[in-house]
């Protein structure tokens, strides 16, 4: 193999890149774009629910427990209501998600150290939304308790919960490393495809046949300018990320860029290796994106965790690139860490951008001296 030839190649390909500039302008926006726009559209945060009063006691007991919910950002008060036919309208309706309905006899049972029942009426047509609700409404259940009650925190055993890496539980920070993963794991192997496969719809790939070029020559210098543009294009989800979304902790960056790098020459090799086996550009978009996009976004871990999965969908997980790089960006971009952490998702990438390469080297036979 010559190095020369391998680099006049890449730098021959590098024009045919320039020289395309919507290829190249889109290849660099939108992925830009869609996360900034899945970033802050996509949310699974609870805040501002709506709820409703019916309030049957009337007393400063029942008034001192409901004063909480009145006060709290995760709660927006709507109105007290007046009868139980009111609550069920209201529910129905949607106007409220949750209903707090205090019983008659509140403050009694309260002063006669009887344990009151209070009822909680959520609106499931949203399971996770009523889950975390619910879950807000027992801990300040609990809160009050423990205000009027001090005594009972020595019968009950404390449970304190801490969340170390997304303390306040917002899902731009849950969500947006994984979201720089999988557009990644789409638009790299996507481009490559596309140029691959316009040089042999147009015909000029037969050129290549009148020149010393070996296959792996032609290979690595196909591979080498959509790798540079996939690591730009991390460097700009990189950016958007850090500064819009402002992530907990921030790792090794620079280890994270050579992840990427190994990332991107995987997801060329694999776009390359498809596009060897269809004809048009449009064939080789549609394809790649289908095998790109179902491990990226349904596998990889961006909404589920892999370790929740079930046996065939972690095998699908564990053979595409995107699960480990993931890791690799919760591990800086939310973790803080880096070095020996991203070792063995390092040795993964580059196991894939081998795998890759080597698939993808046979069916250039025919295409490639």
């Amino acid at each position: 193999m010559s190095l020369t030839r391998l680099a006049a190649f890449a730098w021959r390909e590098m024009r045919e890149l320039w020289r395309d500039r919507a290829r190249l302008t889109s290849a660099i926006l939108v992925p830009a774009a869609l996360l900034l726009v899945v970033g802050f559209g996509l949310s699974l945060d609870v805040e501002d629910l709506k709820y409703a009063v019916l309030d049957r006691d009337l007393t400063p007991a029942s008034r001192s427990y409901l004063e909480p919910f009145a006060h709290s950002r995760y709660f927006d008060y709507r109105g007290a209501l007046d009868s139980p036919r009111e609550l069920e309208r209201t529910l129905v309706a949607a106007d409220v998600t949750l209903v707090i309905d205090v019983p008659r006899g509140f403050q009694r049972d309260l002063v006669r150290g009887s344990s009151p029942e209070v009822a909680f009426w959520l609106d499931g047509t949203l399971p996770f939304s009523a889950d975390v609700a619910a879950g807000y409404v027992a801990a300040m259940h609990r809160a009050w308790v423990r205000s009027q009650r001090p005594e009972s925190a020595a019968v009950e055993p404390v449970v304190e919960t801490r969340f170390w890496y997304n303390p306040g539980l917002r899902s731009a920070i849950s969500f947006v490393p994984g979201l720089v993963a999988a557009l990644l794991g789409m638009f790299p192997a996507m481009v490559a495809a596309m140029g691959f496969a316009r040089e042999k719809e147009l015909g000029t790939i037969v050129n290549l046949h009148a020149t010393p070029l070996g296959r792996l020559e032609f290979l690595l210098g196909k591979q080498a300018p959509y790798a540079a543009l996939g690591l730009l294009q991390f460097v700009v989800l990189l950016a958007l990320a850090l500064t819009v979304f402002r992530p907990p902790a921030r790792g090794d960056v620079t280890a994270l860029v050579a992840l990427a790098l190994l990332y991107a020459w995987a997801l060329t090799g694999l776009g390359i290796l498809v596009a060897s086996f269809v004809g048009s550009q449009i064939q080789a978009l549609l394809i790649t994106m289908i095998v790109t996009m179902l491990p990226a976004w349904v596998f990889s871990g961006v909404f589920t965790p892999v370790t929740s999965m079930s046996g065939p969908a972690q095998a699908i997980a564990a053979a595409f690139p995107t699960t480990y790089f993931l890791d690799a960006c919760v591990a800086v971009m939310t973790k803080g860490l880096g070095g020996g952490a991203l070792a063995g998702d390092a040795l993964a990438l580059g196991a894939f951008a081998l795998g890759f390469d080597l698939l993808a080297l046979a069916p250039l036979k025919e295409q490639a001296p």
